[in-house]
């Protein structure tokens, strides 16, 4: 699989770069459990690829992996109540229960997706009480259908997860689907895409 490392940071470490950001192969939805199991990962940062399929999105200067680009960097912090249980570790919790196969009030990334795929993919959305968004369930089935064909993940262990997670946006390669401490000309873009959720589609 083809890989560019061209807009890697300098100051980013051989095994974060080899691991993260310049993996071997990306790991796909149907094997995030095995080899977050394999690795012994428990809490870290993880990075969402998407190919092509996934519209309006600008991908310059994103980092490449075969047809897949790296779109968001998130992080699955340490267990406050230590290390958690076996089977529902941090960072199995964020990447299958919350943006896999959760809904989009507990994901910003499935948001996001959501708001981007909507008009093609003819989701349909409504407000709760409290103005939140939410997506019709068999949608939410529809949008963890897409992930699984279109999307891949890649991950690393480190303690310091939040720190290293600013240090990527702010000086990493560009990453258009993150919002918080992003200044990525998609940002104001995607932010009014999911204000329109359950409003006006």
């Amino acid at each position: 699989m083809q890989r560019d490392s061209t807009n890697v940071p300098d100051d980013l470490t051989y095994s974060l770069c080899a691991d993260l950001l310049c993996p071997e192969k990306l790991v796909f939805p149907g094997e995030i459990k095995s080899e977050v199991d394999r690795r012994q990962i428990r809490h870290g940062v993880y990075a969402w690829w998407f190919d092509p399929a996934l519209p309006l999105v600008p991908r310059d200067g994103c980092l490449r992996m075969g047809l897949h680009d790296m779109l968001y960097v998130g992080i699955a912090p340490p267990s406050r109540s230590g290390e958690g249980s076996r089977r529902l570790t941090p960072i199995k919790q964020r990447l299958l229960r919350n943006h896999l196969r959760g809904s989009i009030r507990r994901s910003t990334l499935r948001q996001s997706l959501a708001a981007i795929l909507a008009e093609q993919m003819g989701f349909g959305f409504c407000r709760d009480a409290s103005g939140k968004s939410r997506m019709r369930p068999e949608d939410e089935a529809r949008l963890t259908g897409w992930m699984n064909t279109h999307a891949a993940v890649t991950f690393i262990h480190t303690d310091d997860p939040s720190g290293l997670e600013e240090a990527l946006i702010r000086n990493g390669p560009p990453l258009p689907l993150n919002l918080s401490m992003s200044r990525h000309s998609f940002r104001d873009t995607l932010s009014a895409l999911r204000r329109r959720l359950g409003r006006e589609l």
